[in-house]
């Protein structure tokens, strides 16, 4: 597995447990929030289309912080920061190195 497919699947695992945490606090727009951002995931696996990468990282994970950012509770934007941010720094590189595209975030 190359590095960036490490980091992806290492996004969805702890994604998952995070998803787990916002469904056991019974906030269902979080858990809703959660879902939109991983659901697409396992797709990215082995993926050559720029296109779905740059979707993903300007698309989803950008509507992600948005809603976190406007509805989140302190648990959610806690989580983001915890399980997130540092998988998303060594994605950053990654991507841009590979694709060119994180250019916007």
């Amino acid at each position: 597995m190359n590095e960036l497919d490490r980091l992806y699947a290492e996004l969805l695992r702890v994604g998952l447990v995070v998803l787990r945490q916002a469904n056991d606090s019974g906030d269902h727009e979080w858990v809703r929030a959660e879902v939109d951002l991983l659901h697409n995931l396992p797709g990215l696996l082995d993926e050559t289309n720029p296109e779905r990468h740059r979707h993903f990282w300007h698309e989803e994970r950008q509507q992600y912080i948005d809603w976190l950012s406007a509805h989140g509770s302190a648990e959610a934007a806690s989580r983001m920061r915890t399980y997130y941010e540092p998988i998303w720094a060594q994605l950053e590189t990654l991507v841009e190195e590979r694709f060119g595209l994180v250019a916007r975030s």
